[in-house]
């Protein structure tokens, strides 16, 4: 049988020009409209969302009222009104401040903050975007509007004088292009302890991380909690790490200390993440036992560690950070949300 084809321009659900075609000298001109190239940007980023990782909402930094401070802002936004609508990107260079309700008469209210494409060939009468806060009007947090992505919500109770940070929730999430990045915007660190640190017996504790490696996003510090890294995006998180245990009694031999390491989230260890051995070290060197990688889930603000413990019937023991090549560690890699 010979070669059996459909042309584009023979059949409605093919688009007939596939970007990017030019015509050579003297053919017609090859005409693309807005929708095409919303197409690309559709391709581009499968999944909606922030663009900028250090976007955030804030309470008013000029002082604390009725509204909040929305930070500058890319983002790409899918068209939800019309089939095949494609994604828009939108662009905000500057802090915008929003209006939002004021306190109600009784109970709370949690009011829903989005930014929405406004495009009058697919739906409404104005062309552009913009910020917008949806009402909870007493019925709960509104339903996301049509051509917008989630931001924030805004919790306001009765008897509230302004509107607070801890009265913010982040909902947003980045555009499919950030997940799994490493460095540059993505969520992702580094870190290894610089200072040893005496760890009691049968006790689960954090692990010191004075240095990095990288954490374009800060959400570790190498002086308050050092141990902590702090998620700064909801989503999945790839977590590893290792403890080094240090031998200084000189009765110590190999295959008698029991050691373990494990990953921890907000203070309590990760399922399956423990991995337990017998120390392999004599006196002056060093035991490695590495945590058991895992993939958690994050909420912003949560925090992930790694944790150490061991049965040293002497006493407290420490760890190993003189050494470059086998000093205590983590790593985190963000995975998408």
């Amino acid at each position: 049988m010979a070669d059996q084809t459909v042309v584009s321009t023979a059949n409605a659900a093919m688009v007939d020009n596939p970007l990017y075609l030019q015509p050579v000298s003297g053919d017609s001109a090859i005409l693309y409209s807005a929708q095409d190239f919303r197409r690309t940007v559709s391709s581009l980023f499968p999944r909606a969302g922030v663009l900028n990782p250090s976007f955030t909402i804030t309470q008013r930094s000029a002082g604390a009222n009725f509204s909040i401070d929305i930070s500058a802002f890319r983002a790409v936004i899918q068209g939800t009104s019309v089939t095949d609508q494609g994604s828009y990107i939108t662009v905000s260079t500057g802090t915008v401040n929003l209006t939002t309700p004021s306190a109600p008469a009784s109970g709370s209210r949690t009011h829903r903050v989005v930014a929405q494409i406004l495009d009058k060939q697919a739906t409404g009468t104005q062309y552009g975007w913009q910020f917008l806060l949806k009402e909870d009007t007493g019925s709960g947090v509104p339903a996301l509007p049509a051509n917008s992505i989630d931001l924030g919500r805004v919790s306001i109770a009765a008897g509230q004088a302004s509107v607070q940070n801890a009265h913010i929730t982040q909902t947003w999430v980045l555009a499919d292009q950030w997940a799994g990045g490493l460095g540059g915007g993505a969520p992702v660190g580094s870190f290894y302890q610089t200072v040893g640190q005496n760890i009691p017996a049968h006790t689960w504790t954090d692990i010191l991380m004075q240095g990095e490696e990288y954490d374009p996003l800060n959400g570790h510090s190498t002086t308050t909690t050092t141990s902590r890294y702090y998620a700064q995006l909801p989503g999945y998180y790839l977590t590893l790490g290792s403890v080094a245990w240090f031998t200084l009694d000189s009765n110590t031999t190999p295959g008698t200390i029991p050691l373990a390491a494990c990953i921890g989230i907000n203070g309590s260890n990760v399922d399956s993440s423990t991995n337990a051995t017998l120390n392999t070290n004599l006196v002056g060197d060093t035991s490695v036992v590495n945590a058991r990688p895992k993939v958690v889930w994050l909420n912003r603000g949560d925090y992930v560690n790694i944790r150490g413990r061991h049965q040293w019937s002497v006493g407290a023991m420490d760890t190993q950070a003189a050494r470059a090549d086998c000093r205590s560690n983590l790593q985190v890699f963000y995975l998408g949300g």
